[in-house]
């Protein structure tokens, strides 16, 4: 193996532990309320016919000691294909607590497609499982739908109809990794009042840095905007409220104003239901915005990084990408992507960590450390460790 990539690998298996160590708090079991539930005052949406089905490409958990946390992701083409079992990976090495059954929506959904061979070639532990299921949107305009801000992005703004027997799902966008046990992320639901419908975190620290007080044509979640990388949703709530019906009207009205699709639409849909926000702390939805000009996000240096996520495509862009900025090329983020995508399946789940500190400690060593996310190291501990 060339020197190269046994310093990015080094460099990954640390970026994991150390961003994960720090994390000591033990929460008690998740509880979910996952059973059939009954829609309640939701206007009627059409819906293509042909998409009703769901596919039956699935894998139950063969242990459930208790209900499961249900993780729905989209994905749609070959890149987000890869990007989402990069995602799982992260997510089963991550998570020890629990049970999770992972819901992928998605354009590749047949038996013989390419997620379903990859997935049933997975050594899955007891307490997972998956299933694939087929887009659904509304019937007109379906096309514009699909190509919102990224190919099938907005089919989460459907899933309190895609998903009528679930009460509570957590959404992931693909290029998004998991460094803590998810279990603590999904206790959250326990903090929502009885008005909180949805959890997402700020999408800024700041109103002089924050994209939407400087730039949005639209209304949005005040102070700053909410980012909807990482978001709990409470369907049974969002059926209640007619949320479908609702960000259809929104999208009729602002479809011209809205560059991040459904991130904007969320925004819209909240920014006079405030009320029906639980904001989560920043370290379940770390961004490059957080480190590249310095940290911007100070529950990470006690809580670690929970959740990265790497928009912008900073877990990919290189010196050669086209047209890409300086600032979205982030070897942190790299190397925690590279990791999880180049580990074996067959190594155990969880990920072991008896020797990652010292990896951890070397990799980051032969950094340059000219970029601000590359001291992200000091914001970790992990003198615990063992």
């Amino acid at each position: 193996m060339p020197q190269q990539t046994k310093v990015v690998l080094a460099l990954a298996v640390g970026v994991f532990v150390g961003l994960t160590l720090c994390s000591t708090v033990r929460p008690p079991r998740p509880r979910d309320e996952s059973t059939p539930v009954a829609q309640q005052g939701v206007r009627a949406v059409a819906w293509l016919p042909e998409v009703r089905r769901q596919s039956a490409v699935s894998r139950k958990p063969l242990v459930a000691a208790e209900p499961a946390m249900h993780v729905a992701i989209v994905a749609c083409g070959k890149p987000a294909h890869q990007d989402a079992q990069t995602l799982l990976s992260s997510a089963l090495r991550s998570t020890r607590r629990g049970t999770l059954m992972f819901h992928l929506v998605t354009d590749d959904a047949t038996p013989d497609g390419e997620l379903a061979r990859a997935l049933g070639s997975w050594p899955w532990p007891s307490r997972a499982g998956y299933q694939l299921h087929e887009l659904r949107f509304p019937e007109q305009p379906t096309r514009q739908w699909k190509a919102l801000f990224k190919p099938c992005a907005s089919q989460r703004l459907f899933f309190p109809e895609l998903f009528p027997g679930l009460a509570r799902v957590l959404y992931l966008d693909t290029d998004t990794l998991v460094l803590a046990d998810l279990s603590e992320l999904w206790l959250h639901f326990r903090s929502f009042n009885n008005t909180h419908s949805a959890a997402m975190v700020a999408e800024g620290t700041r109103a002089s840095s924050s994209w939407y007080p400087r730039f949005a044509r639209h209304p949005f979640y005040r102070p700053l905007g909410l980012n909807s990388g990482v978001m709990l949703m409470d369907l049974q709530r969002m059926r209640a409220s007619d949320f479908v019906s609702n960000v259809v009207t929104i999208y009729q009205e602002y479809s011209t104003a809205i560059p991040f699709g459904d991130q904007d639409i969320l925004n819209i849909y909240y920014a006079d239901r405030r009320e029906q926000v639980f904001e989560l702390s920043c370290a379940w939805n770390f961004r490059p915005d957080h480190c590249m000009y310095g940290l911007a996000c100070n529950d990470v240096q006690t809580m670690g990084v929970k959740v990265m996520h790497g928009n912008r495509g900073v877990f990919h862009n290189t010196q050669n990408t086209p047209k890409v900025r300086p600032s979205n090329i982030q070897p942190v983020f790299q190397a925690a992507y590279a990791m999880f995508q180049r580990l074996p399946v067959s190594i155990a789940w969880p990920l072991p960590t008896s020797t990652a500190v010292q990896a951890y400690k070397q990799g980051f060593q032969s950094s340059n450390g000219q970029r601000l996310c590359d001291r992200l190291p000091a914001y970790m501990h992990f003198d615990n460790a063992t």
